[in-house]
């Protein structure tokens, strides 16, 4: 439930509804707000008692769900969604479809691929448009999707053929083709991973990787992809667990909580009105060298909307609610 920050394809309708309901929250539930915690893990069946929990106790926001079958998922979110007071944002990673987590289902082709697309890039956009239908088929409201990072470091462990290409305008215009066709379907996209994944040849789920260009560079290359889509009307970005030292200079900093790069960079000199995600708050990249409670609170002080990816909401929300005691939060942080 989001009040200020709205996806351009919201009807007055929803927008107003949207108002209404944020207006008769309590504290509790817009702290459950911005949280979207794991739904499962890949391989395990879901815990459905906790996430049950998670909802009645905790009034979480939304859950990501990882893999599983497109069947039971649907079953279980239908299920929570009928038990939740407010409606349950749902997400997933659909970079090449459903696919990419779910069993049966439709697997398009991966970005490395597409970017070798010279003409009738309307077929990017058909792309977006039939994914869109499948999330909406899933009950899933959040692709996170595309990734925009450049690939330009053949010894990236992480990104390569999710990206692209090495190419900043192809990058950016190949993922709005792609975006258009979600958006039409009113599914929330996030480019990934901001401020740049692509020049690392670290990965953030095991360690911190370190991007050691200047801003301007940052500016000319990286940054290229995200500039160029906020102007089109992105919906939604999601962050990098990078150090970048021309962003932000406290050491060992991951983007992800830095003020610096979300707030200041982000926000205030590229514009960026929409929904900002953090990458998954379980990875090393964030959590190597300080606690998940006080990752989760730095997230949400850098200037991150929506805390997604982890597993301890108890801890969650008894460190925001710590951190509003201690006045780090205030409460027009709930009201943004």
């Amino acid at each position: 439930m989001f009040s200020q920050v709205q996806p351009s394809f919201l009807s007055d309708y929803d927008k107003d509804w949207v108002d209404s309901v944020f207006m008769s929250m309590t504290q509790d539930q817009k702290i459950g707000q911005l949280l979207m915690p794991r739904g499962n893990y890949s391989g395990k069946p879901h815990d459905v008692p906790l996430l049950m929990e998670w909802i009645e106790k905790y009034k979480i926001g939304g859950l990501v769900f990882f893999a599983g079958s497109p069947t039971r998922q649907v079953e279980i979110v239908n299920l929570l969604q009928s038990k939740s007071e407010i409606p349950l944002l749902i997400g997933q990673d659909f970079e090449w479809g459903t696919a990419m987590r779910l069993d049966s289902t439709v697997r398009f082709p991966y970005a490395i691929c597409l970017g070798a697309i010279t003409k009738d890039k309307e077929w990017l956009t058909a792309m977006g448009r039939e994914l869109g239908k499948h999330c909406k088929r899933l009950g899933v409201h959040v692709n996170y999707a595309p990734v925009v990072d450049i690939n330009n470091n053949p010894l990236n462990p992480v990104i390569n053929f999710r990206s692209f290409g090495e190419n900043k305008e192809d990058v950016a215009e190949k993922a709005f083709s792609l975006i258009q066709g979600l958006h039409e379907n009113n599914i929330i996209c996030t480019a990934k991973h901001f401020p740049g994944h692509g020049n690392t040849n670290v990965d953030s789920h095991h360690d911190l990787p370190v991007i050691l260009a200047s801003k301007e560079k940052l500016k000319e290359n990286e940054l290229y992809p995200f500039s160029t889509l906020i102007k089109k009307g992105l919906s939604g970005i999601m962050t990098a667990h990078i150090y970048v030292p021309a962003l932000d200079d406290e050491k060992n900093i991951p983007s992800t909580l830095s003020r610096k790069t979300i707030t200041q960079l982000l926000r205030i000199e590229m514009g960026f009105e929409g929904l900002v995600f953090t990458d998954a708050m379980d990875m090393q990249g964030v959590i190597k060298n300080i606690s998940q409670g006080e990752a989760i609170v730095r997230a949400l002080i850098a200037g991150n909307d929506i805390i997604e990816t982890f597993l301890d909401v108890p801890l969650a929300v008894e460190a925001i609610k710590k951190a509003l005691a201690d006045g780090r939060l205030t409460t027009s942080w709930l009201d943004f």
